[in-house]
């Protein structure tokens, strides 16, 4: 545990020191800035958050049904920069979260795990709403995994030891999607690609060849990664409600894949909703909602590896510190 404590300590110091050119999704992020005649401001725009969540429960002597001894800790980064030049927008996001959890003499459990990347540009046709556009992203995780959520192969209490099933891009899902940007108002943007490309990374060989996040080829034994081509349609929003009093930030991105069954559409949700305490300081809710239908998700009675298809939802509360640079 000393040792997971100093590593979350140092991801969080290099992240914070590599801020210069980035940003993320989080709703105070986003509106901090919003007015009408955003984009007549020219320059960037630099805000970044720090949040943390913190759990402690001590048991002595408990009666029966009482529960157990709980540990639990984790820190959220989100950091954005933001150019506004000519007839050029330029929107950064970095977004790191990492959670991990103790139950009683238990081994250490990971209970979230983020690290994203996304960059956004366009420049303005003419006079209009309209941008010619360009889309990156890069999403993966920290640490590396074992069984559901364990961070050792042979944590105490299990009696066989357990397989790895994910680490550091492994998998990492890489994206570059070129096309327009539709903006009506400094709340909403869409952006569509009709040519997006997509690449699923798995730079672990074992992991690669578990069909877990993209189907096997036969013909290609040593496949690390797949790459689709595809359409892509993301909704950007952010507003503020109650007089500046909550804020909220969500988006929707929408994927299908010529080359591999596109009527199966990949769906990324991602909601944030702030509620401002005092200056700075607000309560921070995250609903994340993922489905791919290459990728395996655990079910309850999963305890080594992902067997189903279904919907994965990832849900965060914490305590959230923001400013503006």
């Amino acid at each position: 545990m000393k040792k997971t404590t100093i590593l979350l300590t140092v991801l969080l110091i290099t992240a914070a020191a590599a801020l210069p050119a980035q940003k993320v999704l989080d709703a105070k992020d986003n509106v901090k800035e919003l007015s009408p005649k955003k984009d007549a401001k020219e320059g960037w725009t630099k805000i970044g958050g720090l949040g943390a969540d913190f759990s402690w429960l001590n048991l002595i002597n408990p009666r029966s049904g009482a529960g157990d001894n709980r540990v639990g800790f984790g820190g959220l980064l989100n950091y954005s920069a933001n150019l506004v030049k000519d007839k050029l927008i330029w929107d950064n996001r970095l977004g790191l979260q990492l959670a991990l959890v103790q139950v009683g003499n238990t081994a250490l459990t990971k209970a979230n795990d983020v690290l994203q990347f996304t960059s956004q540009a366009g420049y303005k046709i003419g006079s209009g709403k309209w941008y010619a556009a360009g889309l990156f992203d890069l999403q993966s995780q920290f640490l590396p995994t074992y069984g559901k959520n364990y961070l050792t192969a042979t944590p105490k209490g299990v009696t066989k030891t357990l397989d790895l099933t994910g680490s550091l891009f492994s998998p990492a899902t890489i994206r570059f999607a070129p096309g327009m940007i539709y903006k009506p108002s400094p709340n909403l943007t869409v952006l569509y690609s009709p040519v997006a490309l997509k690449a699923i990374v798995v730079t672990n060989d074992k992991l690669a060849k578990t069909g877990n996040f993209f189907p096997l080829d036969a013909t290609k034994p040593n496949k690390k990664a797949d790459f689709q081509v595809g359409s892509e349609i993301r909704f950007d929003y952010v507003n503020k409600f109650f007089d500046g009093k909550v804020a909220y930030a969500g988006t929707l991105d929408l994927y299908s894949n010529y080359l591999r069954n596109p009527q199966n559409i990949d769906v990324e949700f991602y909601n944030s909703l702030d509620f401002f305490i005092v200056k700075n300081f607000s309560i921070n809710f995250k609903s994340d909602w993922f489905y791919d239908h290459d990728i395996f998700v655990f079910k309850d009675n999963d305890v080594e590896k992902p067997t189903h298809r279904d919907v994965f939802i990832r849900n965060a509360l914490l305590l959230k510190y923001s400013r503006a640079f």
